[in-house]
C-alpha cells in the first residue's frame, strides 16, 4: 500500500502482486458460483471420469450436458497440496494453474467482465485500506454458506470499520438480499 497514497492508478493496481494473490485465494476457497454446465456440441471422449474408478475414457453423445464442479477444482489437493483447503495467498506466487482454476470460467466462454471486476476488487480493497485502519468481524457466529445463484454468507456480513485518522469506531452492517 506504500505505493499508492492517492487514487490508485491501473498501473499501480496491477504492481501490486500481493493484492492478487489475495483477491486469487478468495476466489480460489470461496468459489462464488460452484458448477458449470456445458452441452456437447459433437461426440465426444473426455479422457477420464468414466468407469469404477473415473479414470478410464468417458463418451459423450452430442445434445448431451456435461456438468462440473468448479469447488472441486478448487480444491483439489492433487494440485493445490495437502493444504487446499486453507487460505494461503502466497501459493500464487508460483501456481499456474490452468483447469483448477474457474472464477470466471474458462475457454471461449470466460466471462467477459473478468478483468473489470479484477479491477473494481482490487480499487476497492486499496480504497478500503487507505480510508480504514481495521476491519474487525462483529459477528461471533461461525462462516455458513448459503447456496442460492451463488455462494454467500447465510447471516450477511457484519463488519466494523476503525477510520485510519479519524480514530473513532463506525460501523456498517452489510446484509445481501437474495431474490432467489
Amino acid at each position: 500500500m506504500s505505493e499508492c497514497t492517492g487514487e490508485p492508478t491501473y498501473e499501480a493496481v496491477k504492481r501490486m502482486k500481493y493484492l492478487k494473490y489475495v483477491i486469487n485465494e478468495t476466489l480460489r476457497v470461496h468459489t462464488l458460483f460452484f458448477t458449470g454446465l456445458r452441452t456437447c456440441l459433437k461426440d465426444s471422449v473426455l479422457p477420464m471420469g468414466g468407469g469404477p474408478g473415473g479414470t478410464s475414457p468417458i463418451f459423450v453423445k452430442k445434445g448431451q450436458i456435461v456438468a462440473f464442479d468448479m469447488w472441486s477444482f478448487h480444491k483439489d489437493k492433487g494440485f493445490w497440496g495437502k493444504n487446499a483447503e486453507e487460505f494461503v495467498p502466497e501459493r500464487w506466487e508460483f501456481a499456474r494453474p490452468t483447469w483448477e482454476y474457474l472464477p470466471f470460467n474458462g475457454g471461449p466462454r470466460v466471462c467477459l467482465a473478468q478483468q473489470l471486476v479484477l479491477v473494481e476488487t482490487s480499487y476497492m480493497i486499496i480504497r478500503l485500506m487507505q480510508k480504514f485502519a481495521n476491519l474487525e468481524s462483529r459477528d461471533d457466529r461461525p462462516w455458513e454458506e448459503c447456496l442460492k445463484l451463488s455462494v454467500r454468507s447465510k447471516h450477511g456480513v457484519k463488519v466494523g470499520l476503525l477510520p485510519a485518522l479519524i480514530g473513532r469506531r463506525l460501523t456498517f452492517v452489510y446484509r445481501h438480499t437474495s431474490y432467489m
